[in-house]
């Protein structure tokens, strides 16, 4: 929200000074005006021809169509003849990613549709008969605004003719077994956000913020996991207050504040339809509702003041350390992104003190408990099942200073093997060099023979 809002409040253009590059970013309508229609029509005809050009009109569902958050047009360009490689010098990495996003959707929206030949593929091996269904790309349409003509998540077919011969380059027999829904991601759950109606465009970015920083969920590999503190409060509240805990609630209420605005009925009915159940509803939850001790986590680190083990509190800002002996003892101080540590039966080779699991950047290290007289760190190497094709020794998974994975030698300084791709134990039938695993595919590491199977 915050790099939408330079966009639209302006962004200093070499040769044209400070511009508003987008329309009102608060608003949830799909209308676009006649002067974005004529625009995007003018720019489709001139930049791709005729045959890509249809013209759209995109309404709401009836119930909203005469609400005052239609009063803003959709978020649209200023002007289409500032494309996003136009502007590329002067917009920062953000800026220009999220403008390419809403110029690419803005021209996109008035063109033709992509057009597929959906097919359903025999293929004849040894009178076994294997069968695919998918699609051949005939017509691009919008898509050639976004530059790509294949999609991770669609089954594409190369051009082929009936009777061709296909070499087999691989058999995978698999069992496929039913799977639970994915979790959320961010994107996933604003989605269904604004299937259920839930809340606006400029309120999905806290919502997911709040989540997050309360600890009600935790972020993993791009997925959103329930916490126990998560999973605590949601049952609290569904208990106690049912009316407002339900996905049912927001909607509601806002289609409700929509009829304010619009002067179709009076707040005061409907607060006081809101605060009667409510009332009722917080009395039950002061009387009933049981208070719930959460252990703090205890950190490996000694509050200098009294000398306890500071533990892991939570507050409106993240997590921070804090003395458990409060309020004799009120020493705080910042977490700075550790995590209490691990205890492991490894010994300091410098003091003899305990070696602690903690987790940085790049993943899991080792780090001396007597730390800060010893600040003794060594990283948690971790291998697999191949021979480095120079010493012998296993080889390690490793992490660039960029965060990059690439594998190496366990036995380093004294090898000093290294590959970006995953190396096997199989050696090229032609050349008798390592194979690695490049795009899911074993290839010869030497680039003069790229053998691949």
């Amino acid at each position: 929200m915050m790099i939408a809002q330079q966009l639209y409040e302006g962004v200093k253009i070499k040769g044209e000074g400070n511009v508003g590059l987008v329309t009102y970013i608060r608003t949830d309508s799909f209308r676009l005006s006649d002067e974005a229609i004529d625009d995007a029509k003018q720019y489709i005809l001139s930049n791709y021809g005729e045959k890509y050009y249809k013209y759209r009109v995109y309404k709401k569902a009836k119930k909203n169509e005469n609400k005052v958050q239609d009063a803003h047009e959709a978020i649209r360009p200023t002007s289409l003849l500032r494309s996003p490689e136009k502007l590329k010098d002067s917009l920062s990495s953000d800026q220009y990613k999220l403008y390419g996003l809403i110029w690419k959707r803005a021209v996109a929206c008035q063109m033709q549709d992509a057009e597929y030949d959906v097919t359903k593929v025999l293929f004849n091996n040894n009178d076994n008969i294997f069968e695919s269904s998918g699609k051949v790309l005939v017509f691009d349409g919008f898509r050639t605004v976004y530059g790509y003509t294949d999609e991770k998540d669609e089954k594409m077919f190369p051009e082929m003719t009936i009777n061709e011969v296909l070499e087999i380059l691989n058999v995978i027999p698999e069992q496929h077994f039913t799977q639970p829904p994915a979790r959320y991601t961010e994107a996933s759950l604003i989605k269904e956000l604004e299937e259920k109606g839930i809340g606006r465009p400029s309120t999905y970015a806290p919502t997911i913020t709040t989540i997050t920083s309360r600890d009600y969920v935790a972020k993993e590999k791009g997925y959103l996991f329930p916490t126990d503190m998560g999973f605590l409060v949601t049952e609290m509240m569904e208990k106690y207050f049912p009316k407002i805990i339900n996905e049912k609630f927001t909607a509601n209420l806002e289609d409700h504040l929509d009829d304010v605005a619009s002067g179709n009925i009076n707040w005061r009915s409907v607060i006081s339809e809101f605060y009667e159940d409510f009332k009722n509803e917080l009395d039950v939850a002061e009387n009933e509702m049981k208070e719930i001790e959460i252990k703090d986590e205890v950190s490996d680190v000694k509050c200098e003041n009294c000398g306890a083990f500071m533990v892991v509190k939570s507050g409106r800002y993240g997590k921070f350390l804090a003395c458990p002996n409060y309020p004799d003892c009120k020493n705080t101080k910042p977490l700075n992104g550790r995590e209490p540590a691990e205890e492991t039966d490894e010994v300091c080779e410098k003091c003899g003190s305990k070696m602690l699991k903690r987790k940085g950047k790049f993943g899991e290290f080792l780090a001396c408990s007597n730390y800060p007289k010893c600040k003794n760190t060594k990283p948690i190497v971790k291998t697999i099942d191949v021979a480095c094709p120079r010493c012998g020794n296993k080889i390690a998974i490793k992490f660039s200073k960029a965060g990059r994975r690439f594998f190496g030698c366990s036995n380093y300084p004294d090898c000093k093997y290294i590959s970006w791709y995953e190396p096997t134990d199989k050696k090229c039938p032609d050349c008798k060099e390592l194979m690695v695993l490049k795009n899911n595919k074993q290839t010869c590491i030497n680039k003069k023979c790229n053998k691949s199977e």
